[in-house]
């Protein structure tokens, strides 16, 4: 479609996109926020892990086993912590709303990834390039770009999942992928375990 019927049919469809767009992010975001900053706050204490997850999981939506810790620390850094965050668009934008971010849209999506207060960003990307264990993490289903400092585990939400969830006000199906990749990284501990001494080895 071009640019020229693009503006068109916005034009002839405007007063349904904002109305749609003010309901997105007036309703259906903040549930969304809401829905899996419960459940990744219910797992953390489940685990035992350190962490803190805000109202809408923006800026604020980590954690962390106690053991990653760095040695010393008043100031909540550790040697390898888990973020949960969106990726952004092939174009590289963001996404306008969290819907979006959820249903992958234009390739975008939502992610566990991993980073470090032991190694600043330019040993980080060389760690990454390097260590053979990232690799093994690969394998696993990890997603690495040492370029860019990426070390995640992606999240798929199923589209037809979420569409029940707000349809019927029950979303557990539709978050069981976050609960499910939060279970596998507890389950990858003892690799992981080996990271955070490479890490500390590199520190």
């Amino acid at each position: 479609m071009s640019t020229t019927s693009v503006s068109a049919a916005i034009v002839r469809h405007i007063e349904e996109i904002e109305v749609a767009l003010r309901h997105i992010r007036n309703v259906m975001d903040p549930r969304l926020e809401k829905e899996a900053g419960r459940l990744i706050e219910r797992k953390r204490k489940a685990f035992g892990w350190a962490g803190a997850v805000d109202d809408h999981l923006d800026p604020v939506c980590w954690l962390a086993p106690e053991q990653w810790r760095m040695a010393n620390d008043t100031n909540d850094y550790f040697d390898l912590y888990i973020n949960f965050e969106s990726s952004n668009c092939i174009d590289e934008a963001e996404p306008e709303t969290w819907v979006a971010r959820f249903l992958g849209f234009a390739g975008s999506g939502m992610r566990f990834t991993f980073g470090s207060n032991g190694l600043f960003r330019p040993k980080w990307k060389a760690f990454l390039r390097s260590e053979p264990l990232v690799q093994q993490l690969v394998d696993q289903g990890f997603v690495c770009d040492p370029k860019a400092g990426l070390l995640a585990l992606p999240i798929r939400i199923d589209k037809d999942a979420l569409l029940s969830a707000f349809e019927d006000q029950d979303f557990s199906e539709a978050m069981a992928p976050i609960e499910a990749q939060l279970d596998r990284i507890k389950a990858l501990r003892p690799a992981l375990d080996r990271l955070v001494e490479a890490i500390r080895a590199r520190a």
